[in-house]
This record gives C-alpha cells, structure tokens and sequence, in this order.
C-alpha cells in the first residue's frame, strides 16, 4: 500500500470521479455524461435510429455511422461530441446537435 501526503485530488462534482489535476478534472465536467446539460433528449426516443451513411470526401469515400431523428427527418451528433469538436461529423452536410428538450419526444415505454 502506498500512502501519499499532501497530494491535491480534483473531484467532479457530477460523478464523483477523481483527478491529480485541475485541468483534467475541469475538462471532465465539461464532457460528463452526468452532467444535466450534457444527457439529450433523444436518449430513449422512438424516433431516434442509428444510420450508416456513406460520403464522399476529397480523400475518397467514408462511412459514418450517425444518429438519426426519424420525426425532424434530421441527423443529429451527441452533445458531447459537438462540444469536442469532432470534425468526423464535418462530413455530413446537415447535422445537428442533440438538443436537451424536445416537443416531439416519445419514450420507448410510452409507445402503445
């Protein structure tokens, strides 16, 4: 067992995980999934479908797989995911943040 003094540990305060450093930590709740601003409303939708799509980019052809809001007839990326930056969405032209509230949501178990 090792035992250590006088070491700072950064806690999250969503999840509670740990972090030696205060810039990991803050980065971390930027991006937690426990987070309130963080967990979208098309988690559990009916309408919410996983797609593959094909593209064609200027190294040639790429395939994506991408969520899918079949009521908006929309492409949609994980709020996460926009809040990194991933340019590997940059392939579609039309894709939307995951937004937190919808109007048009309807829960699998609400389904008849």
């Amino acid at each position: 067992m090792i035992i250590l003094e006088n070491i700072t540990v950064y806690e999250c305060e969503y999840c509670g995980r740990k972090y030696f450093s205060r810039h990991f930590c803050k980065r971390h709740e930027n991006l937690c999934p426990k987070r309130k601003g963080n967990i979208p409303a098309c988690y559990g939708c009916v309408f919410l479908t996983k797609e593959e799509v094909c593209r064609e980019t200027p190294t040639g052809y790429s395939r994506l797989r991408s969520f899918y809001c079949g009521k908006k007839d929309i492409f949609l990326m994980p709020i996460v995911s926009a809040k990194r930056g991933s340019e590997i969405f940059g392939v579609l032209e039309e894709i939307h943040t995951m937004p937190v509230k919808c109007k048009e949501r309807i829960q699998e178990s609400e389904e008849f």
